[in-house]
């Protein structure tokens, strides 16, 4: 039998979503292979090119959500306040370094719409 989780553990969970569901992440979801298409167009690359970010997306995708997955895991074995915040922090980590490979691609499409 399941047991509701205690007031703490609720709030962390609600962390753990904001972390992983921030406006951010659901962005560059949203739009990376329209990015990443127009990216390849730009410099008049090959299919493998378009395949190339297709890979990344799904390997971004994936990666958030297995991420979220064990954070869940780790709060499940948390007795106190510190051990919530290293999980957190984890996802943090994790995260970010799903990012790192996007965020390059992102940032130089939007800039390309800045007043130069």
């Amino acid at each position: 039998m399941a047991y509701p989780p205690f007031p703490l553990e609720a709030a962390f969970r609600q962390d753990i979503d904001s972390i992983a569901e921030s406006e951010d992440l659901q962005f560059a979801k949203k739009h990376f292979l329209f990015v990443s298409k127009y990216k390849c167009s730009q410099e008049k690359q090959t299919q493998q090119c378009i395949e190339d970010g297709r890979n990344l997306y799904s390997q971004f995708v994936h990666g958030t959500k297995i991420a979220k997955q064990k954070t869940l895991y780790c709060l499940s074995g948390c007795k106190d306040e510190s051990c919530y915040e290293q999980c957190k922090d984890s996802l943090r980590s994790t995260l970010s370094g799903l990012t790192s490979k996007i965020d390059p691609i992102m940032n130089d499409y939007l800039l390309s719409f800045a007043p130069k």
